[in-house]
């Protein structure tokens, strides 16, 4: 199992962004310390003070200047041709993956709100086969010396990539997946996938898992060039490790309650009215709409991996049934705290979380604890 720390360097109100981004690189620099394998953001625009990186290339630069070990991984670059054309996010991953020393990794995606797509002038109802058509010309621009690319929407010329990536075939790819299709789409184009906003329960990402299980087997060309060091990821909302039950209900909960009415309010259902392509996200609302009108968070919890709230032994329990699944590399977003707080949490997954699945024979088992002595 591998662990992932994701940050959206969420600016809290009367602080600003200079100050935050600062924060970020050192928590970043310190993830790396506590024994975090990857570190990564996504690509979001108009959403201040919650999602506050809109150009992750520029940052990942000054992260991997600080760090030597930990992978930079692109939680989501949106591949819309309104946002990032394919060449110059091959470009640009190449570059990357040459500073960082062979750290890079590419996640993909085609967006999650309208705002953004309607002030780039995108189509919802072309975000899918534009992300698709562009994974093919990234992968081809990243692994071939040479090559053209005549497809449905996009004809390009022989050219030759420059700079080349130091991964080959080229640094590990990634698919942000929500819906089954997606999923389904990840496995089929030969890439790993981060399976992502999963609010509906254990069953359906036992669906999503099996979605992309069954798109490896479709998959036509040679499985999993793109993929290592890790293949299925889930990503939770939020992530939480309290001294005890109480203070991670008390503290974690809100931060993922407060996430979750707005996403669903402002993002996931314009969309799915937008676009039939997005109208799974109505299942979303559907299934946590008794939670957001009665405020249950212990229940939230219970439900859904997407929430990784809870004191250490609760957590190593849900992520050994993300383990059960096929899932090997497990990430969380870490905001919605103070810098200090983010630290502070950085520190106890790095001592009680990580150690437990990278070095199983050098800490106490989770029934050996003894009372009144430190567990």
């Amino acid at each position: 199992m591998r662990f992932m720390v994701a940050t959206e360097a969420e600016t809290p109100l009367g602080t600003t962004h200079h100050r935050r981004y600062k924060e970020v690189l050192e928590e970043a620099r310190f993830a790396e310390e506590m024994g975090f394998h990857t570190w990564g953001t996504s690509e979001q625009h108009f959403m201040s003070p919650v999602s506050c990186v809109s150009a992750p290339e520029v940052l990942y630069g000054a992260v991997a200047a600080l760090t030597s070990r930990i992978r930079i991984r692109h939680a989501i670059v949106l591949l819309p041709f309104a946002f990032n054309h394919p060449l110059r996010v091959a470009e640009r991953i190449a570059t990357l993956d040459i500073v960082s020393d062979g750290r890079a990794e590419l996640g993909v995606g085609r967006g999650n709100h309208l705002t953004q797509l309607g002030a780039f002038g995108g189509d919802a109802e072309q975000t899918r086969p534009e992300m698709l058509e562009s994974v093919e010309i990234i992968q081809k621009a990243l692994s071939q010396p040479t090559f053209s690319h005549q497809g449905k929407l996009l004809q390009i010329p022989e050219v030759s990539l420059c700079p080349r990536p130091v991964q080959q075939p080229f640094p590990p790819m990634f698919m942000v997946a929500t819906s089954l299709e997606s999923h389904r789409h990840a496995g089929q184009l030969g890439i790993g996938v981060l399976s992502n906003d999963n609010w509906m329960g254990w069953d359906h990402l036992r669906k999503q898992s099996d979605a992309y299980e069954e798109g490896r087997k479709a998959c036509e060309t040679e499985w999993g060039a793109g993929t290592r060091p890790s293949t299925k990821n889930f990503t939770a909302f939020t992530g939480y490790v309290g001294n005890d039950e109480t203070e991670a209900i008390e503290v974690g909960g809100p931060i993922a309650m407060s996430f979750l009415g707005p996403v669903l309010e402002m993002f996931y259902e314009p969309l799915a009215e937008a676009a039939p392509s997005y109208a799974y996200m109505k299942q979303i609302r559907e299934s946590v709409g008794d939670v957001i009108e009665t405020g249950d968070i212990s229940g939230l919890v219970e439900r859904t991996p997407n929430v990784l709230v809870g004191t250490a032994e609760q957590i190593i329990d849900k992520i050994e049934r993300l383990e059960m699944l096929g899932y090997d590399d497990v990430g969380f977003r870490i905001d919605g705290h103070t810098h200090q707080g983010i630290m502070e949490q950085l520190e106890r997954w790095g001592k009680y979380i990580i150690p437990h699945f990278t070095m199983p024979n050098s800490v106490i088992p989770k029934n050996m604890t003894v009372p009144g002595r430190v567990g």
